[in-house]
């Protein structure tokens, strides 16, 4: 009967998504940007981080949406799994930062308990970056890492906790002049 429903509903919903997510208000999105921007000159703020670093020496890599799934037919991760890893053990050894801005986990498509143990070597990879170099934001596809307590349940076998899961970032970088604030979130808002 649920296979016969996904049937009769999948194509109507998709494009219904489609539609609805095509057209975004673009008042109601810088809204939301620029509030969530404005959080990190508050140094309490647990939806927002902020990393100081010097322009001259900052060394960071950047990679979002790799959207591990279940290593079935269905996983767009699987294929970019050897190269992905060999990524982030050259990231590691040279001393970057790694944020994974988002979408990391498939959770649209898979269960969390599918893809967490699928996926250990890669999430081993990202917590060789812990304590002081590993940043993580959700995005629209793991949502569920917003919640504290999904954090701790799910990830607490692969990371060091606590684990802090931000909306956003900001790059604070010291320059000759002054400071440039880089403005990071995965853009789901």
């Amino acid at each position: 009967m649920r296979r016969l429903l996904q049937y009769l509903l999948n194509g109507p919903l998709t494009r219904m998504a489609d539609r609805l997510s095509a057209a975004p208000r673009k008042d109601i999105v810088f809204r939301s940007l620029s509030e969530l921007y404005a959080l990190s000159g508050d140094d309490k703020s647990s939806r927002m981080k902020v990393v100081e670093a010097n322009l001259s020496d900052a060394k960071f890599i950047i990679l979002s949406d790799q959207h591990k799934g279940d290593k079935s037919w269905g996983d767009d991760f699987k294929s970019c799994e050897t190269n992905y890893l060999a990524a982030l053990k050259y990231y590691n050894e040279n001393n970057f930062n790694f944020i994974a801005l988002g979408d990391t986990e498939e959770l649209w498509k898979f269960r969390a308990d599918k893809i967490l143990p699928a996926n250990e070597k890669a999430l081993s990879a990202e917590a060789a970056f812990q304590p002081d170099r590993f940043f993580k934001t959700f995005g629209n596809h793991d949502l569920i890492w917003k919640n504290k307590l999904d954090v701790l349940f799910w990830l607490k076998k692969y990371f060091t906790m606590p684990l802090q899961v931000y909306e956003g970032m900001v790059i604070r970088l010291q320059t000759g002049t002054g400071y440039l604030n880089v403005f990071l979130t995965h853009g789901h808002q």
